[in-house]
């Protein structure tokens, strides 16, 4: 029995979509910050303040990998550990003011870029995938 139609389209959105996470990763990273320090930065962002153990959850490093690099951007002070309100005993990660501005300078860069990559492709092709902005969206919250 063959393929269908939609499953050929899955497994072709999923190959370019596979590869755009690849070409994001390897291109344009600074050299002050590795591709753990930005993603980690990103999530407590777009999260707030979590434990160190979440935090290496989510980013998949483990605890003591998370712990070094919790360390090293409390030391560069792009992040700060803080009190657990809910738990006296726990500490919380939390993204400082000089990290918030280190990861929108980044976003702005990385826009910029971005945008000169998308303006080499031609009218239609940059139609196509402004048309599918909302459909990545839905896909990546619902993710979530």
């Amino acid at each position: 029995m063959g393929a269908t139609r939609e499953t050929v389209q899955n497994v072709d959105v999923a190959h370019a979509l596979e590869a755009l996470v690849t070409w994001l990763r390897d291109s344009r990273e600074p050299a002050d910050l590795s591709k753990s320090a930005l993603s980690a930065l990103s999530r407590l962002d777009a999260l707030g303040p979590l434990r160190i153990t979440d935090l290496a959850e989510r980013e998949g490093l483990t605890q003591p990998g998370m712990t070094t690099l919790v360390n090293r951007l409390v030391d560069g002070g792009l992040a700060e550990r803080r009190a657990d309100p809910g738990d006296g005993r726990a500490v919380l990660v939390a993204l400082t003011q000089d990290g918030l501005a280190r990861l929108t300078d980044y976003r702005v860069t990385r826009t910029r870029f971005i945008s000169a990559r998308l303006e080499q492709l031609d009218p239609e092709s940059r139609s196509a995938l402004a048309d599918a902005v909302p459909a990545l969206r839905r896909f990546v919250e619902e993710e979530h």
